[in-house]
């Protein structure tokens, strides 16, 4: 009897082992046949991957503009914010329509207020992504000055470089642009360039003008008989001697901007060298802002200074009023030593109504 189940016992220790080795290395194709034995585990949520953002929009717009005071009233239910003066309530409208936008919000109502004790003022209603809703009544500081509110780009027209005007603008300390037609001019002009500290190069190209003579055309300039390619081959090699230009101005060319062919063959070119493209004709039937629509790429209009209509100092104040009123504005200035006299405080000009002086790209690719 007791060797009978000292052959059983055997007989299970054997049958165990056997299973044992034939079922374990095919555990997860057993499972995976029979779901009801497949272990079940929670999902890890790596936090580092995804971080969950518990700040408020209303703190990430509250951020995002030059406040003086900020003040909630439980009573009412409203944000009171003053912003610092530099710009016109307007602009600080759409600044703020398009940040609640960017956030997946909603502008509901928005509205310019004319108060009695108000400088500016407006007051704007919106609900969030998440579908808070939440008023603020603005107002515009009468005396404080938010910091870079505004911004005012600078530009020198180059004809010539001396060694005095290159130590003149490094002593900028500002920013600016400087425009240059790149041909038909001696390799040490470009090394000459090379040699200002913070400017940014920008091409300034003769375009179609009852102004051309003879004598332009060594300097390439863009005509209306020419074929797309012609004006691809001008834009790309213009851009190859200053392979860091990030623009295009117009060089004359008050016929250019009104010739609708030949602005969508320039700006087609543009597009493919990535560079935006400044209008400098005051021509009133300009379709340089019409035609831009069509092109990804970015298209603006400025008066560059002129003797015949007004004097430098007329011109500066005029910009520095529009930077203040509008968010920006443009100084394209002559190169000389008696226009650098005419800005040695234009940075502290600036500063008392907080406009920022930079670059042209600075300003014409700012969003607004």
């Amino acid at each position: 009897m007791n060797k009978a189940k000292h052959l059983i016992v055997l007989f299970c220790i054997t049958f165990l082992f056997t299973a044992l080795v034939y079922f374990l290395p095919r555990q997860s194709d057993l499972l995976s046949r029979f779901s009801f034995l497949e272990k079940k585990t929670a999902p890890i949520v790596d936090s580092a991957i995804t971080p969950i953002d518990t700040v408020p929009y209303i703190v990430k717009l509250q951020s995002a503009l030059p406040l003086v005071k900020a003040l909630y009233s439980e009573k009412r239910n409203k944000y009171f914010w003053t912003l610092g003066k530099g710009k016109a309530i307007p602009v600080y409208l759409l600044q703020i329509q398009k940040h609640i936008q960017s956030y997946g919000g909603k502008v509901i109502h928005m509205e310019e207020l004319f108060l009695p004790n108000a400088f500016q003022s407006a007051t704007l209603t919106f609900s969030s992504a998440l579908g808070d809703t939440s008023t603020i009544e603005l107002q515009i500081s009468e005396n404080i000055f938010g910091d870079s509110v505004s911004k005012m780009a600078i530009a020198f027209e180059v004809e010539k470089l001396s060694p005095e005007l290159i130590v003149q603008l490094n002593a900028l300390d500002f920013p600016y642009s400087v425009l240059v037609t790149p041909f038909g001019t001696t390799d040490h002009f470009f090394y000459d360039i090379d040699k200002l500290k913070n400017a940014e190069t920008i091409l300034w190209l003769y375009m179609e003008s009852e102004k051309l003579r003879n004598s332009h055309y060594s300097k390439n300039p863009i005509r209306i008989h020419h074929t797309e390619q012609k004006i691809e081959e001008i834009i790309e090699s213009a851009k190859k001697k200053l392979p860091y230009t990030k623009g295009v101005a117009t060089r004359y060319g008050e016929k250019a901007v009104e010739h609708r062919n030949l602005l969508n063959a320039i700006f087609k070119s543009l597009q493919k060298q990535e560079l935006w493209f400044l209008d400098l004709t005051d021509n009133r039937t300009s379709l340089v802002s019409y035609i831009c629509k069509n092109y990804a790429l970015k298209c603006k209009e400025a008066s560059a200074y002129s003797e015949e209509t007004s004097t430098i100092e007329d011109y500066i104040a005029r910009n520095l009023r529009l930077a203040s009123r509008r968010g920006t504005s443009y100084l394209i200035l002559p190169l000389s030593l008696k226009t650098l006299s005419k800005i040695q405080d234009l940075k502290e000009k600036a500063s008392t109504q907080g406009t920022e002086i930079t670059t042209l790209s600075n300003v014409i690719t700012v969003r607004k």
